[in-house]
């Protein structure tokens, strides 16, 4: 009995632990050739798009009064010189990540075929993502929307609006790659012929998620003090329950997942990462269109 308590107490702080979402620090974008009116409507088109995914809390440097920098300083050497002192602020707010970008190019082209002129929308930037407690590097993507990739309108105005409008949209891939949602496996689901096809994790509406999303399911073992994990099988969201609660099929490993519940195993599940090469596709096919 004590040894089913505590391991009801353990799975508490699990499903507690993670249930919080990473807490994102947006910091300046930084250009050396894009106009500033363009470099501040895409970054706040991606501001926009990683709010809309639901799976972090965003903290906007331009909102925080101790990291605000003004305009001529963000980029000079001084600037430069206060990272240090920013980052410590920043955690101090509580961040785990500070994403970074430098834009390239946020313009139209005019374009004329066969007497009918046009623009096309010129965006390329990059995004980093650091660790906000050592200054790692998490992780860095470069996009580039371009001819068939950039908005097309009639007016230079209306291409860069369509092209940063993808951006925004790009970013619920970004997010899921650099910001996946973690949990547990709370209980099984209904059993039939002795076996279990479905199950319930701890991740819901307020983390993002939605149905048809598919989490890796991972066993989690702690051997010399050290956590251990090995993936074991897959699963796919039926159902958003509620805020915290989903109901998953089995898309892979069902047996394995199974018998490593009954075990009284951790299971931890975390979202699979969207594919890079649909978000180009998209972007091609959309640019085309």
């Amino acid at each position: 009995m004590k040894k089913l308590f505590m391991s009801i107490i353990g799975l508490c702080l699990v499903v507690s632990a993670f249930a919080q979402k990473p807490v994102v620090v947006v910091d300046y974008f930084t250009t050396t050739s894009a106009k500033q009116s363009g470099v501040s409507a895409l970054r706040n088109h991606v501001i926009a798009g990683i709010t809309e995914t639901n799976r972090v809390n965003l903290i906007d440097v331009e909102s925080e009064a101790s990291l605000a920098l003004e305009a001529n300083r963000r980029s000079s050497d001084l600037a430069l010189g206060d990272q240090t002192a920013r980052m410590g602020k920043m955690r101090k707010l509580g961040a785990n990540y500070i994403l970074t970008g430098v834009v390239s190019s946020v313009s139209a082209e005019k374009q004329t075929i066969k007497g009918v002129s046009f623009y096309t929308g010129n965006v390329v930037y990059s995004l980093k993502v650091v660790n906000a407690e050592d200054g790692t590097l998490i992780g860095a993507e470069s996009y580039t929307y371009s001819g068939a990739a950039g908005g097309v309108a009639n007016s230079s105005e209306s291409a860069i609006s369509t092209t940063l409008e993808k951006a925004k949209r790009d970013m619920e891939t970004f997010v899921s790659k650099y910001f996946r949602a973690e949990g547990v496996i709370l209980e099984m689901g209904q059993m039939k012929n002795g076996k279990a096809k479905d199950c319930y994790i701890s991740l819901g509406a307020s983390s993002g998620i939605e149905k048809g999303q598919k989490f890796e399911v991972y066993e989690v073992k702690t051997i010399a003090g050290r956590e251990a994990r090995s993936e074991i099988g897959m699963l796919v969201v039926e159902e958003v329950v509620a805020d915290d609660l989903a109901h998953c099929k089995f898309s892979s490993g069902a047996k394995e997942i199974v018998e490593a519940f009954k075990a009284g195993h951790e299971l931890r599940v975390v979202s699979k990462a969207k594919s890079d090469a649909l978000r180009k596709a998209g972007n091609f096919i959309g640019g085309i269109l």
